[in-house]
């Protein structure tokens, strides 16, 4: 059995490289940059009409020839657009995203389907993040923010640790940019108190690490974590994907989510993860 794992053409890909370096798997592995893919598959993009022409069946071959894709395409960057429409192209990325998603559609199993403005799963800035989450997990907080709409002036003083970042920000908000001069949608954070923790999934399979030297995760906390986990799942359409938290004392607090595993990869368990969750979802077939 071989999996294909598809991903962007120039932002690193974690799985296949972590896959790769186990010394024996029960699947192939192969991998292919997504405009590669998209062109094996008949599906080419045209400036005349803006649109993608799809000129063969997506998949290609019988259902059993057929590999597993694993989508990685976590974002659509510049140099994908470049390779399937041109260096001045019109292509958007949204375009991308929905020629993908036709061109998976034809494949019987996929692992990581394309959601709300993203290849895979749902991407949504911080702020619905927390608003997302919070509905979604009673008794799970979020940190305290401030947002001035246009010109609004907004005042940090009454946080501990301000954290100013644009509100469009989608993953990273740990390094904090300085206090605008002139305020125009200006957004500033509030650092949770207590220690980072990051979770991470992939599958039925997860793991969680205290990100200080020497704690262990409390006993009690991990049943905590495993009921987040499908509710991190179903809020962000993800299969996989980790979560920045923070522990203090019994409060819990939700930071951000990400399709990514940049922080999960240097994880000691990161490939036990993998192998343990595509073992709970693919036949254990040899090929």
């Amino acid at each position: 059995m071989e999996i294909l794992v598809i991903s962007d053409d120039a932002v690193e890909e974690q799985i296949s490289r972590s896959l790769e370096a186990s010394p024996s798997l029960p699947w192939r592995i192969s991998r292919s940059k997504v405009s590669d893919f998209l062109r094996a598959s008949g599906a080419t993009f045209s400036d005349e009409d803006g649109l993608f022409h799809h000129q063969q069946p997506t998949a290609g071959g019988s259902a059993s020839a057929q590999p597993i894709i694993l989508n990685r395409v976590v974002e659509i960057s510049d140099q994908t657009l470049k390779a399937l429409g041109g260096e001045n192209s019109l292509l958007a990325r949204g375009l991308v995203t929905s020629a993908l998603d036709h061109v998976l559609r034809g494949y019987k199993k996929v692992i990581g389907a394309p959601g709300v403005c993203s290849p895979v799963g749902h991407l949504v800035p911080l702020v619905s993040q927390w608003k997302l989450i919070g509905k979604k997990v009673p008794g799970l907080r979020t940190p305290e923010y401030k947002y001035g709409y246009g010109p609004e002036p907004i005042d940090s003083a009454p946080f501990t640790r301000p954290i100013w970042k644009s509100p469009f920000d989608f993953y990273s908000w740990k390094v904090s940019d300085a206090p605008p001069a002139v305020h125009w949608d200006s957004f500033v954070v509030n650092r949770p108190e207590g220690t980072p923790l990051l979770l991470y999934f992939f599958g039925k399979a997860w793991d969680a690490q205290l990100l200080a030297p020497g704690q262990a995760l409390p006993e009690e906390l991990k049943g905590r974590l495993r009921e987040l986990v499908p509710a991190l799942q179903e809020t962000f359409g993800a299969f996989s994907g980790e979560s920045l938290l923070f522990v203090d004392g019994p409060v819990l607090t939700f930071a951000s989510f990400s399709h990514y595993f940049s922080a999960a990869c240097r994880q000691a368990h990161f490939q036990n993860v993998l192998l343990e969750g595509l073992a709970a979802e693919l036949p254990l077939a040899r090929g």
